[in-house]
């Protein structure tokens, strides 16, 4: 489609692209634009913006539909003037630039809502095209195979000479609801399970979701319809290994998250049906709620149509609490004999309820993911597991590196749970080192003898970005990743240790930029000032830091351990400095202040899915207006 829109006159100047969907709303007229030194917080140098970047070239602006309604007079002006200024200066630049723009929202219908405007619309629509999906044109997917395996193949260093032409036939058929992403991860995903010189079939993974006639649905309604078939295929089993998010290829996690987006839930049954024998529970909205010592099943029939909550319910004979989706305001459980189960859930725990998932790659090779949805959240239930994980890491003898990354979709950690009981954070003893625990768990995976990477895509915000700075080396998702220590516009004192770590790893100056500016900074500006090792584009993300710890995990041991302690002698810091930085995030926990500036949160949000978690940074600069 690029080379089709580069003509001549513009074909050997520059192209330059921007997802707006991908760039943070509060960065990306800064990323179109530019700014100066010194215009906000980490602004350390001059940035030349994208506009500028690509002058006498083209411009291509994906997701065009997400650019703020704030923002969109300075592109309209920037398209009929052709000139522009960068943030923090006067000076008018002038630029000649062809755009093209893309997306996949409606873009009348949008204007009609008044979600974008319609000078702009009219000022972009010159020529429009408009790309079919890839189920109306059939034809192009045998040469788009060959072409995703020769990519991956190479990618993942592996010699695929063979794709069986019933695995064509099977995704000729397909109707690709994903469109070309979804071909392109599902090739992904068969080179990296092949084995032998011939790609493996995972036709069986395919599900026919849009039933004849619905083509003319809205891209909602199609994604509707894959899901709720996966889900009929999986008899509402959510996860496990023929769960309904294994049949997508998501991650569980994922695949909730969509549910709640989508208002995706089972259809009642009949009260005189299977379920309809037994006793209703109803439960406030809440989600919070007791059955004491009742005979219940497990068929769980939704009664409600309001928001979703996460129920942890927990029964004999199982191992592990299991979660299930339901509605509130109220919740109606109707049950009947079969086994006891015990509710253990508050509106508290729903929002925190997860696990950290350790994952023995090979014995050398160790994952640590972090399942902690909506927003994953550290909290104090949090403790006693990554206790286990640190445990785990110091006293095994084969583990050479452990990557920590998420299963939460927008959420490497965030911040620490601020609706627990103060006596639950302070409930548990001194860790090995002296420290009070996180900050003990903290300095204990620094300086193990083993190799740990933090692979950050998604919000690494407060504790997220003090494990982060704990691990050895950190790689961020260009796109998706958003770095922060933003305590101090809450009114309060960053407790796990990042005073004493940012300033020997990036100076005192940009580490008092970040702890006192407490604003969002992206992967590409983290990368500049050295918060973390590296950016990468986020498709080739996982595929790095997968090979980077494969590649260490074949060095010999010894050698790993001693290396990092000589370096450990000389860059991290002592106990004495990070000890105290508990004990004034509690005594900031305390003060009037700071319970003010949280509830201003709180009210706008904050703790819940929503804006205030996607852009932490611009609500906390809004308590000081």
């Amino acid at each position: 489609m690029r080379g089709r829109f580069i003509t001549r006159a513009r074909r050997h100047n520059r192209f330059v692209a921007l997802n707006c969907a991908a760039v943070p709303a509060a960065l990306l007229e800064s990323e179109l634009f530019g700014h100066e030194r010194g215009t906000f917080t980490g602004a350390v140098a001059q940035t030349i913006g994208r506009f500028q970047l690509a002058d006498r070239g083209t411009l291509f602006l994906d997701e065009i539909g997400d650019l703020p309604l704030e923002l969109q007079p300075k592109l309209l002006r920037v398209l009929q003037e052709r000139e522009f200024e960068r943030l923090g200066s006067g000076r008018t630049q002038q630029v000649d630039v062809r755009v093209i723009a893309a997306t996949n929202q409606d873009l009348p219908r949008m204007v009609r809502e008044g979600k974008f405007r319609a000078d702009l619309y009219y000022r972009l629509n010159v020529f429009p095209m408009e790309l079919p999906p890839l189920r109306d044109r059939r034809q192009d997917i045998p040469a788009l195979v060959d072409h995703f395996v020769q990519k991956f193949a190479e990618r993942h260093r592996k010699q695929i000479d063979d794709v069986p032409a019933s695995l064509i036939e099977a995704l000729t058929e397909y109707d690709w609801p994903g469109n070309i992403r979804e071909l392109q991860n599902f090739i992904e995903r068969s080179v990296i399970r092949s084995t032998g010189n011939t790609l493996r079939s995972l036709a069986r993974e395919l599900i026919r979701s849009i039933p004849e006639g619905s083509s003319s649905g809205t891209l909602m309604e199609a994604e509707r319809s894959h899901i709720l078939a996966a889900l009929e295929g999986a008899k509402w089993m959510v996860g496990g290994r023929n769960g309904a998010a294994a049949r997508l290829g998501l991650p569980r996690t994922t695949l909730i998250a969509k549910m709640e987006k989508l208002g995706t839930i089972r259809p009642r049954r009949d009260p005189g049906g299977q379920a309809g024998n037994g006793k209703v529970y109803e439960f406030p909205a809440s989600g919070a709620g007791e059955i004491e010592r009742e005979k219940v099943t497990g068929a769980i029939p939704i009664a409600t149509e309001r928001a979703l909550w996460l129920l942890r319910v927990k029964s004999v004979g199982w191992r592990r609490p299991r979660s299930f989706l339901f509605h509130a305001q109220p919740l109606q459980l109707r049950l009947g004999p079969a086994l006891l189960f015990v509710l253990e859930t508050t509106m508290n725990d729903v929002l925190t309820a997860g696990q950290i998932l350790l994952d023995r790659q090979t014995d050398a090779y160790w994952r640590v993911t972090f399942d902690c949805p909506p927003l994953n959240i550290f909290g104090p239930a949090n403790i006693p597991q990554l206790e286990k994980v640190v445990s785990a890491i110091e006293s095994d003898g084969k583990v050479k590196v452990v990557v920590f990354d998420s299963a939460v979709e927008g959420f490497f950690i965030t911040h620490y749970d601020f609706l627990a009981k103060p006596e639950d954070s302070t409930k548990f003893p001194a860790g090995r080192t002296g420290l009070q625990p996180l900050p003990d768990m903290l300095v204990r995976l620094s300086r193990a003898p083993v190799v740990s990477i933090a692979l950050i895509r998604g919000r690494a915000t407060g504790v997220g970005s003090e494990l982060a700075l704990a691990c050895d080396m950190r790689f961020a998702s260009r796109e998706k990743a958003i770095l922060s220590q933003w305590e101090v516009g809450a009114g309060l004192v960053p407790g796990g240790g990042p005073m004493a770590r940012l300033p020997r790893l990036i100076g005192r100056g940009r580490a008092l930029g970040v702890l006192l500016g407490a604003d969002d900074i992206d992967g590409e500006l983290a990368e500049m000032c050295g918060y973390v090792n590296r950016s990468l584009p986020d498709a080739d993300l996982d595929s790095f830091v997968d090979q980077l710890a494969r590649r260490i995990a074949g060095f010999h041991r010894q050698a790993l351990a001693e290396t990092k302690r000589l370096v450990n002698l000389s860059s991290l810091p002592p106990d004495s400095e990070i000890e105290p930085e508990w004990g004034a995030f509690m005594a900031s926990l305390g003060r009037t202040a700071s319970q003010r500036r949280l509830k201003q949160l709180m009210d706008r949000g904050f703790h819940r899915p929503g804006d205030v978690g996607n852009r932490l940074g611009y609500h906390v600069g809004k308590l000081a207006e």
